[in-house]
């Protein structure tokens, strides 16, 4: 294979960061590749390449224009895309593990069955406030592992997780608005701050997940199993818990308008100081295991 000079230079470039190159890239020749410009390193521009298959393990990519590239597949692992423009990027299937999208744009970008386990999607500065998170907004992210990933301060407005794994995953102050957890495993992920307006979480496992502050309007929770989550100082308007488990949680001084417990299951949960403004109790399993169609009753404040 014969190269010019101005190919050979960028093949030298990616060699000193460590870029592994295969010999065709989906079809594409490394002549073809390598002459559209794409500079694999910081601040390089990789804009709409088809970069399918490749490895970049470990490689610091900070400020890298992936912006509407083909990533499909892609080794991505450990690698650190501080600001990057993944916008519009296939990136189905990409190996995330722990991974820096810290501050990336990622808006509709596509990640269906990506691997992102221990991956960080924020950056802070100057104390929590100063937190950064990835703009994930519409992405799809439909049955990508998640477990353990930090979403901190993160935007998933209108994002798909359907299906998603999000164990142990900190959604700290997330943007959530309507976005799609349908049978997403969350369980034991913080939630704190988050905001929450048309989230659906229907069917999803949202076991000992922390809710705390959290508010929203039109959340639905129907059929999921939320055993042993917590509710505290939070404020959701008209969410809807038809037939969920709820068997064992904690709602602490939160305010809930117009609620839908219809059937739902609070078998040993804990009610303290909340305000239910009216709602929908129908069939729904109280604390003490009674069944009635109104609210249940809340106990005296241990404190």
């Amino acid at each position: 294979m014969t190269f010019t000079s101005r190919t050979k230079r960028i093949l030298a470039s990616a060699a000193i960061v460590g870029v592994f190159v295969p010999a065709s890239i989906a079809g594409v020749s490394l002549t073809q590749a390598f002459e559209q410009n794409c500079v694999i390193a910081k601040n390089g521009d990789c804009s709409g390449m088809n970069l399918r298959g490749m490895n970049f393990s470990g490689l610091d990519l900070t400020g890298i224009d992936f912006s509407d590239a083909n990533l499909a597949g892609a080794n991505l692992s450990r690698a650190i895309l501080l600001n990057a423009d993944l916008s519009g990027a296939n990136l189905s299937g990409i190996d995330g593990r722990q991974t820096s999208f810290a501050g990336a744009n990622l808006q509709d970008a596509n990640l269906e069955g990506a691997n992102l386990r221990l991956a960080v999607f924020y950056t802070c500065s100057g104390g929590y406030n100063g937190c950064v998170g990835a703009d994930l907004t519409r992405a799809n992210l439909k049955s990508t592992i998640l477990t353990g990933a930090q979403l901190n301060s993160s935007s998933l407005l209108l994002a798909d997780l359907r299906g998603a794994t999000l164990v142990r995953a900190n959604l700290t102050s997330v943007a959530a608005q309507s976005t799609n957890f349908t049978q997403a495993n969350l369980t034991r992920a913080r939630l704190t701050n988050a905001a929450l307006n048309r989230a659906n979480f229907t069917r999803a496992t949202l076991v000992r997940v922390n809710f705390a502050n959290t508010s929203g309007v039109d959340a639905q929770f129907v059929e999921a199993d939320m055993r042993d989550t917590v509710f505290r100082n939070s404020g959701l308007n008209q969410p809807n818990y038809t037939d969920a488990i709820l068997t064992r949680s904690i709602f602490y001084d939160t305010y809930i308008s117009i609620p839908n417990f219809t059937r739902a299951n609070l078998r040993g949960a804990q009610l303290y100081g909340n305000t239910f403004g009216g709602g929908t109790w129908i069939r729904v399993t109280c604390p003490s295991g009674t069944v009635q169609n109104v609210a249940c009753p809340q106990e005296t404040d241990p404190a």
